[in-house]
């Protein structure tokens, strides 16, 4: 394996062919302005002035993409780096202009590279594949839930964050239910041969 941090040139080292694309969701309090798609200067048009950008970038194959999109939020070449290498250990950043996380993702029994860059009125999240599972959130800004809407980057950044623990306990949940479900099971087969060796010793 490279030493990425010897190399001046961006790369991804993931499985997945998902192609590049944005999904943008940028709003005020009173608008939210969505698009899809993968030209991000037509994106940048939509961006809501003294409004909060979120940008969805699902598949990183395309690293020119995600470098124009890292580039413009003022994101270093190193955090670029970081965010394609999908065997990164998970961490957290801070920067002078914005926090980075590094996380896996759980969903369907499987963990995938998530990345969350929060800055004063952005925040970024690269996935390696297209998924659902910031959704509700989508939601709740669209319905402005516990004004979502009024609220800075960092709550929208909070937020998405508490999804991926969520996940991780809902995995954490379901393993301790398998342990207790095994235990039982052993417990109860340790009774029966219990039982037919007092059976067998009885005179």
């Amino acid at each position: 394996m490279k030493n990425n941090l010897l190399s001046d040139k961006l790369a991804y080292n993931g499985d997945t062919k998902t192609r590049t694309h944005l999904h943008l969701c940028s709003y005020t309090v009173d608008r939210v302005e969505e698009a899809a798609g993968d030209d991000f200067e037509e994106m940048k048009s939509r961006f809501q002035p003294d409004g909060i950008t979120w940008l969805q970038i699902h598949g990183l194959e395309d690293t020119d993409a995600v470098q124009t999109v890292c580039t413009h939020f003022g994101i270093d070449f190193l955090v670029m780096q970081d965010i394609l290498n999908t065997d990164h250990a998970s961490k957290v950043e801070e920067h002078d202009q914005y926090n980075v996380i590094i996380a896996k993702q759980i969903m369907g029994g499987e963990a995938m590279q998530v990345s969350l860059v929060q800055g004063a009125d952005f925040v970024l999240t690269f996935q390696e594949r297209d998924n659902d599972f910031f959704d509700d959130v989508m939601r709740a800004i669209r319905n402005n839930v516990l004004k979502i809407r009024t609220r800075q980057s960092d709550y929208l950044f909070s937020v998405l964050l508490n999804g991926l623990i969520t996940g991780y306990m809902s995995v954490a949940a379901a393993i301790s239910d398998g342990l207790e479900e095994l235990e039982s099971a052993l417990l109860a087969d340790t009774g029966d041969r219990d039982i037919g060796v007092q059976m067998q010793m009885s005179p």
